[in-house]
């Protein structure tokens, strides 16, 4: 027991020596660089930042008109239908085989639409 107490220790003061040797001072958003000027750079501070700055990039590239067309050629009912079918796969109810049975019977009698 005593011993685990000093290795504790021991782990203790090298990680504060480590981060004070780091130049630990606290503030944490700015650095020194090499001619000893001070630079500040940006931490995320929450989901939210991130998200905000994400959703303005993806607007900026979408206004540029540079977004790939989607494919959305599927049937209304394509996630319904077939979401059922995987959902029996899943759950046990059918085999694979079963499974690609209803998939082919699916597409053999559905046109697929531009939305």
């Amino acid at each position: 027991m005593k011993l685990r107490k000093l290795i504790a220790g021991a782990l203790a003061l090298v990680t504060a020596v480590g981060l004070t040797a780091c130049g630990g001072s606290g503030g944490g958003n700015t650095a020194g660089n090499a001619a000893g000027e001070k630079v500040s750079f940006t931490i995320f501070n929450s989901k939210n930042e991130i998200q905000e700055n994400l959703e303005n990039a993806a607007k900026q590239y979408a206004d540029a008109g540079k977004m790939v067309p989607n494919y959305d050629y599927d049937p209304d009912d394509h996630y319904s239908k077939l979401g059922a079918e995987m959902q029996r796969y899943l759950a046990g109810q059918c085999t694979r085989e079963q499974l690609a049975d209803a998939i082919e019977s699916y597409w053999a009698n559905v046109t697929p639409v531009e939305h």
